[in-house]
């Protein structure tokens, strides 16, 4: 199996990072055209209280930015280290799909209990992930 596989995970996180990204930035936008934001509110992040559209999007990249790190060093690990296999992919697929529609919940309709089971399988994911390559690692 090619260790390169277990990039492409990576890549589509990324990608994901990206969208809701500029989607955050296109809604500051709006916010201050619309008036729901005075610009000074990015200076310091104080004085106006942000439209619900904004801040599901902003929350959501945030989100976006704190467990993928442990993600994107997972993978890093499994290739440098020549493990990627099979089930080091279904896992890290897994996790990535779990961004993916965690991401959409919350930007799109906010369902608490959805996303919060969604949000759990994704890091169960990532913990079997850890656990599995800490295993591989000692075996070597």
């Amino acid at each position: 199996m090619s260790q390169k596989l277990i990039l492409y995970p990576i890549f589509a996180l990324l990608l994901l990072t990206m969208i809701v990204a500029v989607r955050m930035l296109m809604c500051r936008f709006r916010a201050v055209r619309e008036g729901d934001v005075n610009p000074r509110y990015f200076l310091l992040k104080k004085g106006s209280k942000l439209p619900e559209y904004l801040e599901k999007n902003t929350n959501n990249f945030h989100n976006l930015l704190e467990f993928p790190p442990l993600f994107y060093i997972t993978c890093v690990l499994i290739f440098v280290t020549q493990h990627t296999d099979a089930f080091n992919l279904l896992l890290a697929w897994g996790f990535v799909l779990s961004r993916f529609g965690h991401s959409y919940i919350h930007i799109n309709g906010n369902q608490l209990k959805q996303r919060m089971w969604v949000f759990l399988l994704g890091i169960f994911l990532l913990v079997v992930l850890w656990l599995r390559v800490f295993v591989q690692l000692l075996g070597d």
